[in-house]
Formats: C-alpha cells, sequence, structure tokens
C-alpha cells in the first residue's frame, strides 16, 4: 500500500524491510552502535530510566504544590494563564522526553536507523526544552508573588520554585552527559543481532 503526506512519512520505516524468502520481513536498513560497548549501553538507559522517573515525579510534585492565592480576588495560583502556560509546556517537553527515551530503551543494540532518528537526536534539546521552561515556571513565580504578595504562601511558593530548579538542573547535567555519547553506523549485517548484557 502507498502512502502520501503525513501517513508516507509515519511509515516510511516500512521501507527499511524485505520480505525474505520464508514470507516473514528482514530489516535491510542501517545500524547505530554507542561506542564504548554493552557497558556504555547499559549506563545510558540507567541515566534515561532515572531522568524519566525523576522529571515525572518533580513535575506531579509541582503540580500537588499549594501556593494559594487571593480566593476573594479569584487570583489562585493555578488559575493564572502565566502560570499555567509554562507549566503546560513543561508538560509537554517531558512527554516528549519519556516517549523518545522509552524508545530506545526498547530498543537493543545495534539500534535501528530509524529508531535512532526518532530517539537519540532528539533527547538532547527536549532536555534543553525542559531546562529552558523549568526557569520560567521559576521566572513567573516572582511575577506571581508581586501580582498576589500577602496572599500567597511563600513557603509553598519557595517549594515550587526549588522543585522546578532542580528539574532545570536535571535537565541541564542530562543534555551534558548526553552530548558526550557518540554513535556511529554499525558494521554489524542486518541479519546479525547483538544484545545488550
Amino acid at each position: 500500500m502507498a502512502y502520501t503526506g503525513k501517513r508516507k512519512n509515519r511509515f516510511s520505516y516500512l521501507n527499511e524491510y524485505a520480505a525474505g524468502v520464508d514470507g516473514s520481513y528482514i530489516y535491510t536498513g542501517a545500524y547505530y552502535v554507542l561506542e564504548g560497548g554493552a557497558k556504555k549501553r547499559k549506563n545510558v538507559n540507567i541515566t534515561l530510566i532515572i531522568s524519566c522517573v525523576l522529571f515525572a515525579a518533580l513535575f506531579i510534585l509541582a503540580g500537588c504544590t499549594n501556593v494559594g492565592g487571593d480566593f476573594m480576588a479569584g487570583k489562585f495560583f493555578w488559575n493564572t494563564w502565566f502560570i499555567i502556560i509554562p507549566y503546560a509546556l513543561l508538560a509537554v517537553g517531558i512527554f516528549l522526553f519519556i516517549w523518545r527515551a522509552v524508545k530506545l530503551l526498547l530498543e537493543k543494540e545495534p539500534v535501528k536507523k530509524y529508531v535512532y532518528e526518532k530517539s537519540v537526536p532528539w533527547l538532547g534539546p527536549v532536555s534543553m526544552f525542559i531546562f529552558i521552561f523549568a526557569l520560567a515556571d521559576i521566572a513567573v513565580s516572582f511575577v506571581y508573588l508581586g501580582v498576589v504578595g500577602s496572599y500567597t504562601s511563600l513557603a509553598a511558593l519557595i517549594l515550587y520554585m526549588a522543585i522546578n530548579l532542580f528539574m532545570a538542573a536535571l535537565a541541564f547535567v542530562f543534555n551534558k552527559f548526553f552530548k558526550k555519547n557518540t554513535w556511529t553506523e554499525s558494521p554489524v549485517k542486518p541479519d546479525v543481532a547483538v544484545d545488550v548484557e
């Protein structure tokens, strides 16, 4: 079946498979392998898992923070547009990060080209996206404090900003770590499987 438009791009990876004599499909595309071997890949996988868990946990924890507000005037922390927008964009960034990370985690060495292209080149930029909007959350928190003032729970607001600061630091450190990894085209033949122990 021929696909057009967005569906063509979505299913373009199918062009990297060829039908075998027994009717099964064999991957014929390129492979990518992480330099440093199985131990290096294991360290990357552990870092990805820890980062995903921490990003999700910190995001939820920040959302549960009861900062308060001016209830009589209807100025609630979670009812303020300049608070909601960066927090929502942060949610998008964390979702994309976890989605790309899971794609890579589920793939054994060597990594198929279409999996590599949808994961490895994206993780660094997405982590910086999280970094930017975590800092933006801190900036708008100061604005909120100036607007609402005494009706705000200062301790809760400081906790909220601390959570976002930790999230920004995590994203920055991850980006630095991930940029040090080098992925190259694998010389392994398409019909040879190499597992990470």
